[in-house]
């Protein structure tokens, strides 16, 4: 017969017995003293007789007199002899608490060293470094008021805010985002202007990638040539490799101060002016949009005739904004420049980006970003 396990469920009305249980019997008439439980019973065995006492206690003390002479031969003698340690005198000071045992003292953290970490080392092409680009261009800090509200509808970049129908399709829900704004919710364009350190005249590396190489400072940081930089939202990606940083993790939250990369070359040759606005102007949209289909307006690009430091020509734009959504860092604006230029062939448009937080000490100069944008070459 099998016992039921841990989990059965015993029927309703059914239960057992709890282990050890006797049925009830009627009352019965008490019984004689028995006798303790164990064996079968026993009589005591009779008392000794009472004649034999003093034999017993004689006996036992020839046993103790012979024992003690026996410890006295075997003790050792000598050196070997066991002395007393002098015992410390009466203190009135408080005793210290005890020392506390491994187990019970928590473990000091290990002290964890680590190494400096050095710069990667300067990949170096022949050729001179860029020369400084002309300061009479058009500046990049254009006193801009805030932009214009402009009827929302269809965009290709951002369908635009439409707050009864709403637009379909999105990716986050809309009730996991915060509540739609109007396009005048954008802040007003306004932000520090900071006096410019010139162009760079120190050493420099050469950032070397697939689709181009190009110049920066021996200071700035420069990654691996397969990381990939750049922004999504909207069902839409920005970005660029072949990254270099300048002012790594010098915002909170880790954050760079500046970065730049080549982006893809286009699939044919494209009038420079309109790519490189459209560049820039896209890459500012989707930095300045935190949720898809919240329409949030950046300024115009600034766009002009560029000079290559090889002599070719192309054009760069530059779009500088404050940012309409709290970013990593502390910086009141965010600066955008593409630099466009055409290939050796002529059939293709290459271009070349730099991103940068702007309005505060530390912030990339626009002389040493266009040194940089400069010294851009397409490959061979």
């Amino acid at each position: 017969m099998t016992h039921p396990g841990p989990q059965f469920q015993h029927p309703t009305g059914q239960v057992p017995p709890p282990a050890g249980w006797q049925p009830s019997l009627p009352p019965q008439p008490p019984l004689p003293p028995q006798p303790p439980h164990g064996g079968w019973y026993q009589a005591p065995p009779p008392p000794p007789p009472r004649g034999n006492g003093p034999l017993i206690a004689a006996i036992v003390a020839v046993v103790v007199v012979i024992a003690v002479m026996a410890g006295y031969l075997l003790w050792p003698k000598g050196d070997d002899e066991a002395t007393p340690e002098p015992q410390p005198a009466a203190s009135t000071e408080p005793t210290p608490d005890p020392t506390p045992t491994p187990e019970s003292t928590p473990p000091s953290p290990t002290p964890t060293v680590t190494a400096p970490t050095s710069p990667p080392a300067p990949r170096q092409v022949p050729g001179d470094a860029p020369p400084p680009v002309p300061d009479d261009l058009v500046t990049v800090h254009p006193e801009l008021p805030a932009p214009t509200p402009t009827t929302a509808g269809p965009n290709p970049t951002n369908p635009g805010y439409d707050p009864e129908n709403g637009r379909g399709g999105f990716i986050q829900p809309r009730e996991n985002r915060p509540p739609i704004e109007a396009p005048d919710a954008t802040p007003d364009q306004t932000w520090p202007t900071i006096t410019d350190p010139g162009p760079w005249t120190g050493a420099w590396q050469t950032v070397a990638g697939e689709r181009g190489t190009y110049q920066v400072p021996s200071d700035w940081t420069v990654e691996e040539p397969g990381v990939f930089r750049g922004y999504q939202v909207m069902g839409r990606t920005v970005g660029a490799n072949g990254i270099s940083v300048h002012g790594a993790d010098a915002c909170q939250g880790d954050s760079d101060l500046s970065f730049v990369g080549i982006t893809k070359a286009t699939d044919k040759a494209v009038d420079t002016q309109q790519y490189a606005r459209f560049v820039a102007h896209l890459w500012a949209l989707v930095i300045n949009t935190e949720w898809e289909g919240d329409y949030y307006l950046v300024p115009d690009p600034v766009t002009m005739e560029f000079p290559f430091a090889d002599g070719t020509t192309g054009h760069l734009s530059t779009v500088t904004f404050v940012p309409r959504t709290k970013q990593d860092c502390d910086f009141p604006a965010i600066r955008v420049s593409a630099a466009i230029r055409a290939g050796g062939s002529g059939e293709q448009a290459h271009g070349i980006v730099a991103v940068s937080y702007v309005g505060k000490e530390g912030e990339l100069g626009v002389a040493l970003e266009r040194q940089v944008l400069s010294s851009f070459r397409p490959p061979e």
